[in-house]
């Protein structure tokens, strides 16, 4: 009975390492700064991770792994989409133990995702990270996811935006989310929008890394070209094979830093010249948009 209660007590774990580190002298190792980015569709999230990635230390990054549970895990909730193998381990209990994992030697860990992947999933949320979110202009994520799920293979005719949104058109449930952490967690996440990162990164990056702990340098200003999603990153075979087929992100990955395209102003367009579902979605998306761009970071 003696054995038994000192299995059962209460004392605090000493972990192997800082004993290690405490008899050699050596510094006790911090605990990794831990950060989620959640999104909405079509928002330069992948452009944000790309400039994440050059961060002047050891990161994990991970790229969307709620979304794979999402769409192709045993528990998708997704309707169906592009005939993808599922991926069987990607559970969203399997995607937090991932999360909360210990990376011993890496100071920074990052994940960038989809609000509404855990929407009705609150449970799956990691503990111990900082959360912010990334938003845009309805109607310009929205005219932009139209045109990637109008490049899915397989269809004909014009497919509308609402394929493969949840029903709240994803601004909804990033409001949801936003207003859940803000309840649970005690703090009011930051939030970053497209636009004003696209028009001053510099100012933007800068405020959001001292917000959460990250290290600002100049290099996360740019960023090298590549021909798809670097091997580092922790991210599913089904994405990297989507990404292969239909170029998801390849204007993100291609790019070398964040360019706003003044003249690209699809927010600006009478509404008879855009898609039916784009229209409808941004209408429906815009209360809950501007409810979150009133909060954002500011230049």
């Amino acid at each position: 009975m003696e054995e038994q209660r000192v299995f059962t007590s209460q004392a605090p774990l000493v972990h192997l390492d800082r004993v290690t580190a405490a008899i050699n002298g050596s510094p006790t190792p911090r605990s990794p700064v831990r950060v989620m980015l959640w999104c909405v569709p079509r928002s330069v999230s992948t452009a944000f991770l790309k400039c994440i990635d050059g961060l002047d230390c050891r990161a994990e990054i991970f790229h969307e792994p709620y979304s794979v549970a999402y769409y192709f895990g045993p528990e998708r909730r997704a309707p169906p989409g592009p005939q993808i193998p599922e991926e069987g381990q990607y559970t969203y209990s399997w995607v937090r133990k991932q999360l909360e994992a210990d990376y011993i030697g890496s100071e920074v860990i990052f994940c960038k995702d989809m609000a509404f992947a855990v929407d009705g999933r609150y449970d799956s949320i990691p503990d111990g990270f900082k959360h912010t979110f990334l938003i845009r202009k309805p109607v310009k994520a929205l005219m932009s996811y139209h045109k990637v799920v109008n490049s899915y293979p397989g269809y004909d005719g014009e497919v509308s935006v609402k394929n493969g949104l949840p029903k709240g058109y994803a601004f909804k449930e990033a409001y949801d989310l936003y207003n859940h952490i803000c309840a649970t967690c005690r703090e009011k996440p930051i939030i970053v929008d497209a636009d004003d990162l696209c028009r001053s990164p510099n100012s933007i990056l800068r405020k959001y890394c001292d917000a959460v702990g990250l290290p600002f340098s100049q290099d996360l200003l740019s960023w090298q070209p590549s021909d798809g999603i670097s091997s580092r990153w922790h991210c599913a075979p089904s994405f990297r094979a989507l990404n292969s087929a239909m170029g998801t992100h390849e204007r993100a990955l291609k790019s070398e830093s964040f360019l706003f395209k003044g003249n690209n102003r699809v927010d600006l367009m009478p509404k008879d010249e855009l898609p039916e579902g784009v229209v409808e979605c941004s209408e429906c998306s815009e209360p809950y948009y501007k409810k979150m761009y009133e909060l954002r970071l500011k230049p």
